[in-house]
Parts: structure tokens; C-alpha cells; sequence
């Protein structure tokens, strides 16, 4: 900005706070992990004379259905210097709780509404373990008969051997949604047809023509008959459709079909099972916070380190982007990035990626029971241009493409 006193431009600080931004899942939990001090003996972190030989979480794979919660405990493996004598203690109210998915409080307490699978992390000192958790559905609230089409069934395919398959989709109490394979299903005319306990419909002999089309001595033209399709969970829970046979015939053009009323178009194929995508989570570790103090246009600032650790389930590249719709004038529209401690003037924001593999870790008994992954440092500097008047940070803060490799 130009100061019309003297000429010069008016310095302005640009701060952000670190964000996450998932592809197929979000994640906010940038975090520096608290450095303990050591006197120069072996362990991983811990206090002055005491070092953490062993850190570890429990449970290490967790499953919660929805609505309910779970405690983590983390427990360290401390050695006294002095005496050399180990202990175990339970840090879980001292440590940094971090989660993917759901809510995780001070002392490992974790609740999740919504169904999914997720990674628990938990920081101690410099040292830190993983549990995987899973979010099942709760108990069914309500239920739904669903199609692919609220037309169930055209002209063209309307023969003696057409079948018509309905689907049963629950909801929990959260609108977590999910299949139902085992219901019971009932027709309330057996004139018109039946339907098998997996919710296919299939016609009674003589209602359907070879030729395609009605029986007109079972159904006149322009007349319809009805039914009713009921699906039942439990004895409290229910669902009906009513299914129309209509003989169209309007005009000497004969349309028969059947209709269903009350029905939920749900177009997508029924999956036999519920699938769980590849999760992807990462930890960001600024040296300088993203504070790049006192910036001036035309002055590249210095670089300063940015630290990546993918703990999720599977490789990512992550991609660091300016905030979504950010005008020119944000100050991290001209923030480059380059390879730890490579040379030259580095790629602009958006453009440089970093790969994150994991390694699997397995226990005792050869079971994968967490992930881990190298940390990836890059180097990140601001360059405005010189003609840069105004600056804004208020658009958002700086975001993370995720995608897996």
C-alpha cells in the first residue's frame, strides 16, 4: 500500500492459521507437537532425567456404533536415568488427542455420530501412536422401500417373466443410512402377484400377455387395479407402497405400465456390502506458525520449514493451495515452495506437491494394528510482487488437497 507521506509502502503482516482439506473426507487438526527436553541420553522424549522408551494407545482397533463412545488410553513407558528402572504410566489427561473422524476430548473420551472409519492420534512430547476406529450405524429408526424409478415398469418390458426388485434402506436416529437384507415382505392381493422375502415382485399367471402388455380379461382398458407392497423390520417398524397396474390405452395407443406411489427413487445399484474408502489424514507442522511477520512487496521474505506426516490409511500427495476463491490481493497467492534444502526460487502455491507413502505397523502376532509414515519437510517463502497495493487474509486460511497414490 502506498503511503502518500513518503512515497514509500506501508509494510503489512500476513498470519494464518493451518487448515486441512480432504477429497473423498476433512480433517482440521493442524498441530506442533510439544518438544520435551533431553540431556543427551537415548529415548524419544520425556522430562529432564526421564525418557519415554515406549509409548503406546489402547485400543488399537475400535469399534463404535453411533451415537455411543469410547476411551483411548495412552500409556507411557518412562525410564529413570538414575535408577534405570522402567514404568508404565497413563498419560491420556497429558497428551495431545487428534481424530479424523468424530469427536475426541482431553482424556481420550471419543463419541462419533456420523458412519465412517477413522484414525486416533495421540502426541506425547515428541513421540506419538495411532488406533484405527470404526463408526458403525445405530439402531433402525425408520425405514424406506426404494426403487430405481417411481415408473416401475414400461410397456416394453412388461412380459409374464418380468420381476420387479425393491430395496429397504434404515436410517438411525443420526440419518446415518444403510441396507436392510433381512425384512419381511407381504403383497396384499395374491391375485395380482407376490413377493419373496429378498423384495422381488413378480405377477400372478394370466395377468401379463406374452406380447407384452395386461390381460385386457384381467384388466380393461383405461382401468387400473392396485396393491400393497408392505416391508416390515421388527414389529413396531414398517413401510408400505402401493403398486398401481394401469391399461393405458388412450387414443388406440395402448401404454400399459406400473407405477408406485409413495416409493423412494434411490437410481444407484445396492452395494451387498458397506464400503469403507481409502482414509486420508495429515499432520502439518509450520516452524514459523504461518507467521511471516512484517512482509513488504517486491521482497521475497525468507524460507522457513513445513513439515508433513500422512496418518492416515493409504500414500497421499498433498497438494498445499491458497484459500478457495481468494482474490489476488491475498498474500498467499505468491507463496512458493520447494524441496528441503534444494536451491532456486522454488513453484507457486498450488503447483507443488509432496508425496507422503505409510508404512503398515504390525504387532505381535503379524496384524496390522496402525500405520506410520516419514515425515516430508518442504521449504515455503512469500514473494509478493512490488506492485502489490492492498493485501487480504480474511478469505480463508491456506487449505490442503489430499489425493491418494
Amino acid at each position: 500500500m502506498v503511503n502518500s507521506k513518503t512515497g514509500g509502502f506501508k509494510e503489512f503482516v500476513a498470519v494464518v492459521s493451518c487448515a486441512l482439506l480432504a477429497t473423498i473426507l476433512a480433517v482440521s487438526m493442524c498441530s506442533v507437537a510439544v518438544a520435551y527436553t533431553s540431556d543427551g541420553e537415548t529415548g524419544a522424549g520425556g522430562t529432564e532425567g526421564i525418557y519415554v522408551v515406549d509409548f503406546t494407545i489402547d485400543p488399537t482397533n475400535a469399534t463404535v456404533y453411533s451415537g455411543n463412545s469410547q476411551r483411548f488410553i495412552a500409556t507411557a513407558t518412562v525410564l529413570d536415568a538414575t535408577t534405570g528402572e522402567t514404568t508404565d504410566e497413563v498419560v491420556s489427561s497429558d497428551v495431545s488427542w487428534q481424530s479424523t473422524i468424530g469427536s475426541i476430548g482431553t482424556n481420550g473420551h471419543f463419541s462419533a455420530k456420523e458412519v465412517g472409519t477413522g484414525i486416533i492420534k495421540v502426541i506425547y512430547g515428541t513421540v506419538s501412536a495411532e488406533a484405527i476406529v470404526t463408526v458403525n450405524h445405530g439402531p433402525v429408526d425408520r425405514i424406506y422401500i426404494t426403487a430405481n424409478d417411481t415408473e416401475l415398469v414400461s410397456l416394453s418390458e412388461l412380459t409374464p417373466s418380468v420381476s420387479i426388485p425393491f430395496g429397504l434402506k434404515g436410517v438411525d436416529r443420526y440419518d446415518n443410512e444403510f441396507q436392510i437384507l433381512d425384512a419381511h415382505w407381504t403383497c396384499s392381493d395374491p391375485g395380482i402377484g407376490s413377493i419373496t422375502q429378498t423384495g422381488v415382485f413378480m405377477f400372478a399367471d394370466g395377468v401379463v400377455n406374452k406380447t407384452h402388455g395386461f390381460n385386457r380379461s384381467f384388466l380393461a382398458a383405461n382401468e387400473s387395479r392396485m396393491t400393497i407392497i408392505t416391508a416390515s423390520v421388527g414389529a413396531s417398524t414398517s413401510y408400505t407402497v402401493n403398486l398401481t397396474l394401469y391399461a393405458n390405452n388412450q387414443s388406440g395407443i395402448r401404454n400399459d405400465n406400473v407405477t408406485g406411489v409413495n416409493i423412494l427413487e434411490d437410481p444407484l445399484e445396492t452395494p451387498d456390502a458397506r464400503f469403507s474408502p481409502k482414509l486420508m489424514a495429515v499432520q502439518v507442522m509450520a516452524t514459523n506458525g504461518w507467521d511471516f511477520g512484517t512482509v513488504y512487496p517486491g521482497t521475497p521474505t525468507g524460507w522457513t520449514k513445513v513439515t508433513f506426516k500422512n496418518i492416515g490409511t493409504c500414500d497421499i500427495r498433498i497438494t498445499p493451495q491458497p484459500p478457495i476463491g481468494a482474490l489476488n490481493t491475498n498474500i498467499y497467492k505468491y507463496a512458493y515452495l520447494r524441496g528441503c534444502g534444494s536451491e532456486g526460487d522454488g513453484v507457486k502455491m498450488g503447483s507443488y506437491s509432496v508425496d507422503v507413502p505409510i508404512a503398515p505397523i504390525y504387532n505381535n502376532f503379524g496384524r496390522i494394528v496402525s500405520f506410520s509414515s516419514e515425515p516430508q519437510t518442504i521449504e515455503i517463502r512469500l514473494s509478493p510482487p512490488g506492485d502489490l497495493t492492498s493485501v487480504t487474509t480474511d478469505d480463508g486460511p491456506i487449505r490442503y488437497l489430499l489425493t491418494s497414490i
